[in-house]
C-alpha cells in the first residue's frame, strides 16, 4: 500500500514540474515588448500582419503570409489581402532603407520612422507605432510617388 501511495504521489508530482515548465516557456507581454525594442533598437525586425486596410478597402484579414521585414538596410513588404476577389494574389515591395529614427513619447510608446526607396524610383515613409508593454505594432505607408496609403497591423517579431 505505501508502494503505491508513493507511486500516486511521485507521479502526481511529476505532473505539476510539467505545468511549470510549459507555462516557463510562453514569453509574456512584457518579455515580447523587450524584444520588440531590442528588434527596433538593432534595425532587424518582422511585423506579421494580420490586417490590412487602405482608402478604397475597409479593414481586412490577411493570410499568414503577409509581413514586414527590414535587416542590414533592406525592407520588404509583403501583403496578401484575404478579402481581395483572387486571394491568392497579392503585392510585394522592397528596397534599401534612407532614413530611420525612432522616438519614444512621455507614455513609453514608440513611434519609428523609416524611409524607403525601391529600384523603381518610389518612395514612402513607414511609421510604425509599438504600444507601451506589447509587441502589437501598426504601420502605415505614406507615399511619395506613386501608391496610395495604407495600413497594416500586426505583431513585431526579432528578425531572425
Amino acid at each position: 500500500m505505501r508502494r503505491f501511495l508513493f507511486f500516486i504521489v511521485f507521479l502526481l508530482g511529476l505532473g505539476t514540474i510539467t505545468v511549470h515548465a510549459q507555462q516557463d516557456s510562453i514569453p509574456t507581454d512584457s518579455v515580447l515588448y523587450q524584444q520588440a525594442i531590442q528588434a527596433f533598437q538593432d534595425q532587424r525586425f518582422r511585423l506579421k500582419v494580420n490586417s490590412y486596410e487602405d482608402h478604397v478597402r475597409p479593414i481586412k484579414p490577411v493570410q499568414s503570409k503577409s509581413y514586414v521585414a527590414l535587416w542590414n538596410g533592406n525592407i520588404v513588404i509583403s501583403c496578401y489581402p484575404g478579402g481581395w476577389a483572387n486571394s491568392s494574389s497579392g503585392w510585394l515591395s522592397g528596397g534599401r532603407v534612407a532614413n530611420y529614427r525612432m522616438k519614444t513619447d512621455k507614455k513609453g510608446n514608440l513611434r519609428v520612422t523609416v524611409t524607403y526607396r525601391d529600384d523603381a524610383g518610389r518612395a514612402a515613409n513607414l511609421i510604425f507605432r509599438l504600444k507601451q508593454g506589447s509587441n502589437h505594432c501598426s504601420m502605415t505607408c505614406n507615399p511619395i510617388k506613386f501608391f496610395g496609403k495604407f495600413s497594416l497591423t500586426g505583431e513585431l517579431l526579432p528578425y531572425e
